[in-house]
């Protein structure tokens, strides 16, 4: 069966309205059929991660879950996060359905809250702050993350940087992946959190995101050469997210992909995302 969100993304059918010239209708149909089919019988956990705010990290988790009817658990504790993107404050969040109670409440069936066009969500707390600090916290919080898994996809959005709830959670993913603006600091940035432990987990699937420009061959040889000492690194990249106003401009709590009326621009970004969402979830087909 698929799953409650993802049936909220749907088919374009006939008669269809008045199609732009520039969009290809055909490639975004066949796109959502191939997201709904493999959200239907899917299982695992998808880690999204990157090393500092303003990457594109918490968009990509947030639609990630959406198209895909996945569970969405905010690792994070700042502002910026999932949680706010959501609509909920930290400071009314209940926490035996937070992340934290992953720990705080052994054996305890975290309930997520739900939302219309919206992932469903287990957010985030202030006190995952200070659990972040013990590492059996952190082992915890990962074991929960690896139960929930077994029974539906679980999307986890990381706070920035390679912390301890970040590297227990990467080392229990069955996919991790990195969205990386292809510009000097934060690629800088990709080589830092590669060598503590981005990879350690699930194959790592590179997005470049915020591309405003065609992709150059010296970014793209700068990029391979960080990325060849990893073998657990998937070696095609995944298809690019341009830097488009629908996502700087957006403030909503919808996702973009789960909108049932949307302009030009923000079909244009549909298409881009969903390209990329089929690439962070091909591994998990492999592995299937």
């Amino acid at each position: 069966m698929v799953p409650r969100m993802a049936l909220a993304m749907t088919v374009t059918t006939d008669p269809a309205p008045p199609r732009p010239v520039t969009f290809d209708w055909d490639e975004l149909n066949r796109l959502v059929r191939w997201v709904h089919q493999f959200a239907a019988a899917a299982r695992g956990l998808i880690v999204v991660g990157g090393d500092k705010g303003g990457v594109g990290k918490t968009t990509v988790a947030y639609e990630l879950a959406g198209a895909l009817g996945a569970v969405l658990v905010d690792l994070d504790w700042t502002g910026g996060s999932a949680t706010y993107k959501w609509g909920l404050d930290f400071e009314r969040v209940n926490l035996a359905r937070s992340a934290a109670g992953l720990h705080l409440m052994p054996g305890h069936a975290v309930r997520p809250y739900r939302g219309p066009s919206r992932p469903d969500l287990v957010p985030g707390h202030p006190v995952l702050e200070n659990l972040e600090r013990d590492d059996s916290a952190c082992r915890a919080i990962a074991a929960g993350l690896r139960e929930l898994a077994r029974t539906r996809l679980v999307v986890a959005d990381t706070h920035p940087g390679m912390n301890n709830l970040t590297r227990a959670a990467v080392r229990e993913s069955d996919v991790v992946a990195s969205p990386v603006p292809l510009r000097s600091g934060e690629m800088r940035a990709l080589t830092k959190m590669l060598k503590d432990g981005l990879a350690s987990g699930g194959p790592l699937v590179i997005v470049p995101n915020m591309i405003r420009t065609p992709l150059s061959k010296r970014k793209l040889d700068r990029l391979t050469a960080i990325l060849e000492p990893y073998p657990n690194v998937v070696r095609d990249l995944g298809n690019p997210i341009s830097a488009s106003t629908v996502w700087e401009d957006r403030d909503g709590t919808s996702a973009v992909t789960l909108q049932r009326r949307a302009g030009i621009d923000t079909l244009r970004a549909r298409l881009e995302m969903l390209r990329a969402i089929v690439d962070i979830c091909r591994p998990l087909t492999v592995a299937a």
